[in-house]
């Protein structure tokens, strides 16, 4: 997480928020965010619970449970362990800060021997304003927890989150993503993926591509790797073997690749890879023969299949190789396909 974020949530926590003296109380009501199909990204997963009435991102390595008093939980070490973050949608009109973090006082008070509070206070992540307190709670027995709540208002309900840890900043991630993508659209998170792509290039090999953004990008000496939980995408320049032996040609290359199941897939870390009928095709200037391809992995305990596509062109020092693999496992296989053959035409080199 970056420093930035952290700010967003506590150092550029702003506005003191007070009341008293008869002065009318002023706050901030939100409007409600009407997007759906909206972007999943690399590193987090989406949860929709309707019986939560919100739906948001949060770490994939995490673990989310929901219940009727809490709300939708994202655990970072299991179940009922801190840190945790409890998301809630209350259908309620007329919350105010005031009357929110007064109800949240009295809860602390009860359930821990000492409690020290922040004020209350304003923060705004991204277009939404929220309201937060930091407690700092004693169970009378040397331990400690940190409380950190926030309350977003709009019209007919709130949105509260709750986040729970042993020490300050120990759960500011979770707590980040929850907060800034969390939508009360249904369905907001149903096959969404972010379609954007960044270029890259390489001054040895003379690659020149845009990638997608979604998923991680590895730079290799011959080119690029891309990688996701069930997905892969390369993009090299091959002018030798594994065993050193030279690769002079893309003719050549496919006669090993269709001569031997496992030539293809050392390059990909799979178990076997095999490839359909092929085609001629052009892309920005460049000949390549494109084939159907099929890989098969296996992670230790059972077998994946992967399929995509292969483009190969002719190089001055060997072949150029790009090709793609989903999981037919993953629900937006057609949409990631797209994807990768976007990034395919901007290859240059």
């Amino acid at each position: 997480m970056t420093k930035k974020m952290l700010n967003m949530l506590v150092l550029l926590l702003t506005a003191l928020f007070l009341t008293g003296c008869g002065a009318k109380e002023i706050f901030v009501t939100n409007s409600v965010n009407t997007k759906t199909d909206m972007p999943v990204y690399a590193g987090l997963d989406a949860y929709s619970g309707e019986n939560n009435g919100v739906s948001f991102l949060y770490p994939e390595e995490c673990e989310i449970i929901y219940s009727d008093s809490d709300g939708a939980g994202i655990y970072s070490n299991g179940y009922g362990n801190l840190p945790y973050v409890l998301v809630k949608k209350t259908d309620k009109k007329g919350m105010t800060p005031q009357k929110y973090f007064d109800a949240s006082n009295k809860q602390l008070l009860k359930a821990f021997k000492q409690v020290n509070s922040t004020p209350i206070l304003e923060t705004v992540i991204d277009d939404k304003t929220l309201y937060m307190t930091r407690y700092v709670c004693s169970d009378g027995n040397g331990g400690n927890v940190v409380v950190d709540r926030y309350v977003e208002l709009y019209d007919d309900f709130y949105i509260q989150y709750s986040s729970l840890s042993a020490g300050e900043g120990d759960n500011d991630t979770a707590t980040y993503y929850a907060i800034k993508t969390a939508s009360t659209m249904k369905g907001a998170y149903n096959e969404g993926i972010a379609t954007s792509l960044s270029p890259y290039s390489q001054s040895d090999t003379g690659i020149s591509i845009s990638l997608p953004d979604l998923f991680k990008v590895n730079e290799l000496t011959i080119g690029y790797m891309v990688s996701g939980s069930d997905v892969i995408m390369l993009c090299i320049k091959c002018d030798t073997d594994g065993n050193g032996n030279p690769i002079t040609s893309r003719n050549d290359f496919v006669e090993r690749a269709m001569n031997d199941s496992t030539f293809m897939a050392s390059y990909l870390g799979a178990e076997s890879v095999t490839f359909g009928s092929g085609s001629s095709e052009t892309i920005n200037g460049r000949d390549y023969y494109v084939y159907p391809m099929t890989m098969e992995t296996y992670n230790g305990t059972a077998y994946d299949t992967y399929s995509g596509k292969i483009y190969l062109g002719d190089s001055s020092q060997g072949c150029m190789v790009i090709c793609y693999g989903i999981s037919e496992n993953n629900t937006d296989n057609a949409k990631i396909a797209e994807l990768f053959e976007s990034s395919v035409k901007t290859l240059k080199y």
